[in-house]
């Protein structure tokens, strides 16, 4: 089962966003001879900064790219766009390669008169899997990609590309609704996050009424806590690891998973790839692991027992902490089903 995401989209048109004309190099750094009498390999391009036709912002950011000067004069240049299908490219050509600031670089290719940015990744996969031939000529065909808010030329079929046709496929699709989820079902996000759904719960938690901060070693510390109750919230359990699903199952069993369940009360899952089998008492299960913890930082607070090698011993501060992190879990019980007792943390240190 493939982790693999790349997040992105391709575009329906692209507009190249650019201004003057410019003479460039062609080749390394090592074939460029700056003698005068020399006739270093030159060609006129125009310099371009592709962007998605529907993206205002973007065309805003290549406009003033575009409109500023490349040789530092004063004069302000007029950018001009030109709009196209994002149909497979062919025949780019790569010029050069551009050194910039803080050790970074990009490969420049040409796209007809278009001169762009070619990166690194794209071209050791076009190496690796399609070819170059002589003179820098890049086979196969490519598009360009919109990945968060940068453009990016892609080979067609390539892995790259692939992960991005999947992930652009799926924009449309829209969370579960809530009430459809199944105890058990594994989901995940378009993001490629996973988790189990645990089951549907109802909690109270607690905060602390003068604020959370252990490190005010000056606040007073009453264990007097305000209430927020949640009602039919969903408890989850995150996979880090999709691949070693079977591990994380039985996790869910163990003692030190805690963090793992997490309370929302919305989620963004759209689609369902597995299901699992869970203990029916689960949910209580991991109330009860929960109050086993608070209860072993109120016995080293009380002194009954020493802290864990190479930690401090907890003070008033830090069971107050524990207690507020934990308090969804420590008050949690299963939708439907009897209310729990609050976790009272006075009450057991009264009597520890």
């Amino acid at each position: 089962m493939s982790t693999k995401i790349a997040i992105g989209s391709i575009p329906e048109k692209i507009c190249y966003v650019f201004s003057d004309e410019q003479e460039v190099f062609i080749g390394c750094e090592w074939d460029i001879d700056y003698s005068e009498k020399a006739a270093p390999n030159k060609a006129k391009v125009l310099p371009a900064f592709p962007v998605d036709e529907n993206d205002v912002s973007g065309k805003s950011k290549a406009t003033s790219w575009a409109e500023r000067s490349h040789y530092n004069s004063k004069d302000k240049k007029t950018a001009q766009y030109d709009t196209v299908d994002n149909k497979p490219i062919s025949g780019v050509k790569v010029f050069s390669l551009e050194h910039r600031g803080q050790s970074g670089r990009a490969y420049k290719a040409v796209i007809g008169k278009y001169y762009v940015d070619l990166r690194e990744d794209v071209l050791m996969d076009t190496m690796l899997q399609a070819g170059v031939d002589k003179g820098g000529v890049l086979l196969g065909e490519y598009v360009w990609a919109k990945m968060r808010s940068n453009m990016k030329l892609v080979r067609v079929g390539s892995e790259i590309h692939r992960l991005i046709v999947e992930f652009d496929s799926k924009k449309d699709l829209k969370p579960f609704n809530k009430n459809d989820l199944e105890v058990g079902g594994v989901y995940r996000t378009r993001q490629m996050d996973h988790a189990i759904f645990i089951g549907y719960i109802n909690t109270t938690i607690f905060h602390t009424k003068h604020g959370r901060n252990s490190w005010d070693k000056n606040k007073k510390v009453d264990f007097d806590f305000n209430h927020k109750v949640i009602k039919k919230a969903m408890l989850f359990y995150n996979i880090y690891d999709i691949k070693n699903i079977a591990s994380d199952v039985d996790k869910i069993k163990s003692v030190d998973n805690k963090d793992y369940f997490i309370i929302k009360a919305t989620h963004t899952y759209i689609e369902k790839i597995d299901n699992i089998d869970l203990p029916e008492d689960i949910i209580e299960s991991v109330r009860q692991r929960t109050m086993k913890e608070a209860k072993k930082t109120i016995l080293e607070y009380t002194g009954h027992i020493p802290p864990k090698q190479h930690f401090l011993k907890a003070d008033e501060h830090v069971l107050e902490d524990t207690i507020v992190s934990h308090s969804n879990n420590l008050n949690m019980y299963k939708y439907g089903d009897k209310p729990v007792d609050l976790f009272d943390v006075k009450k057991f240190l009264l009597f520890s």
